[in-house]
């Protein structure tokens, strides 16, 4: 059932491998239509990428969106074809999404917030 009202997911904060890689979850299938995604850098030793992603089938990822560079606090808001200089509305999803990132220095740390509706 569709809502208007816009939610907030917080994956509060994650925290790099000594890779410099870091992994996170919903802790429960998000059903709706991504809006954005806000990447608070609280504490990273390098710059990085974070990608939102689900996993539909089997067990291929696929991302919605991505942030690059993660110099400074960003949001990215998601568009179905929006890399082709259009825009035919926001991914639908009903599955659990994954923030994954590399790049980071060991022991850097984010904060992100998920919107959807």
């Amino acid at each position: 059932m569709y809502s208007p009202r816009i939610k907030t997911y917080l994956f509060g904060s994650l925290t790099a491998t000594t890779t410099g890689a870091l992994m996170g979850s919903t802790a429960h299938p998000i059903t709706g239509e991504l809006i954005k995604i806000i990447v608070d850098n609280i504490n990273t030793a390098a710059t990085g990428s974070v990608f939102v992603q689900t996993i539909p089938i089997g067990n291929a990822y696929f991302t919605h969106g991505s942030i690059i560079n993660t110099a400074s606090d960003q949001e990215i808001y998601f568009g179905v074809a929006a890399q082709k200089g259009r825009f035919d509305g926001y991914p639908v999803v009903n599955d659990t999404v994954f923030l994954s990132g590399a790049g980071f220095g060991n022991g850097s740390s984010i904060l992100a917030a998920l919107y959807y509706r």
